[in-house]
């Protein structure tokens, strides 16, 4: 599949080979604070999946409607319902650009937030953190907003988004040995509970349009380039090739799917967290399952 907007593998190289220095840096933390710091690396990690997997999303769009244009074109023949159709499959894809910009903006900013608690659990945190934090908040909560759009003009993603969206948890902060910890837990735990709920909420509604178009367009794929050639007259030289890659296209369809309960894994983490209940055991395994889903989508 190719990517017009794609993340560069040497991003998300750096990225793995950045978690496997933090992990061996969290040896010999205390036990109440390291699994802290692996949540923290866990977000930071499936922050920087939701870019590439934002490219995938894109891309399956782009190649599905140009098939379904392709086929109306074929279809009519008025050259003004050829223009219509056209102008306004290109206007819903800027669209839908436009709102992958912001969300891709929004996986940004919290990865910048898990950097920022990390801080916090190696350190009682330096002066100035709070304004930093409490800056990231306030940015993430205008995405989301810019995501959604308005009531009066809601974007392509705002319904799946509201029904999606988990119910907000009652959380009970627990006090770390840091002090700075536990007062940032207090002050923004909540918010940030609800961003991730958004951040959740966004990649199942992703994974849900995605599987739609994919269905689709594999389905067509296969008949044209597939099953017809081979039913019908000499095999192409490219046909081998196309087949195989049918079946890796099913692969990269399925970090999708990982990446949105990679997030449910991450929010429902960070509410143990704020508990105090929280294993080092369920935080490896939360970062060992983020970094599966960046291996996937770096494999091209």
């Amino acid at each position: 599949m190719k990517i017009p907007i794609k993340s560069q593998p040497g991003v998300i190289r750096s990225t793995l080979l950045a978690f496997v220095c933090l992990a061996i840096s969290a040896c010999g933390t205390t036990t109440q604070i390291a699994p802290y710091q692996t949540f923290a690396q866990a977000g930071i990690v499936i922050a920087d999946s939701v870019p590439p997997l934002l490219d995938e999303s894109i891309a399956l769009t782009i190649e599905n409607d140009s098939h379904q244009l392709a086929e109306f074109r074929d279809s009519v023949d008025d050259i003004g319902m050829r223009s219509t159709k056209l102008n306004t499959s290109n206007q819903l894809i800027k669209d839908r650009i436009e709102v992958f910009r912001d969300l891709r903006q929004h996986a940004r900013v919290m990865r910048s937030y898990f950097v920022t608690l990390q801080s916090l659990a190696t350190s009682d945190a330096a002066a100035g953190i709070q304004t930093s934090t409490n800056g990231l908040v306030q940015q993430l909560g205008q995405l989301q907003q810019q995501v959604m759009g308005t009531s009066g003009k809601p974007t392509f993603i705002n319904a799946g988004i509201t029904n999606a969206l988990p119910l907000a948890a009652n959380m009970a902060v627990t006090s770390y040995q840091y002090n700075a910890l536990s007062d940032e837990l207090e002050r923004n735990g909540e918010t940030i509970e609800r961003e991730l709920a958004f951040l959740e909420a966004a990649l199942v509604t992703l994974r849900d349009i995605a599987s739609g178009e994919f269905a689709a367009l594999q389905a067509a794929k296969q008949r044209d380039e597939i099953d017809l050639p081979y039913l019908k007259g000499n095999l192409p030289a490219s046909w081998s090739a196309k087949r195989q890659q049918s079946f890796e296209a099913r692969l990269k369809m399925s970090s999708l799917d990982n990446a949105s309960n990679a997030a449910r894994d991450l929010r429902l983490s960070f509410i143990a967290l704020a508990e105090g209940r929280l294993s080092p055991g369920a935080a490896n395994e939360l970062l060992a399952n983020a970094v599966n889903i960046l291996t996937i989508l770096d494999q091209d």
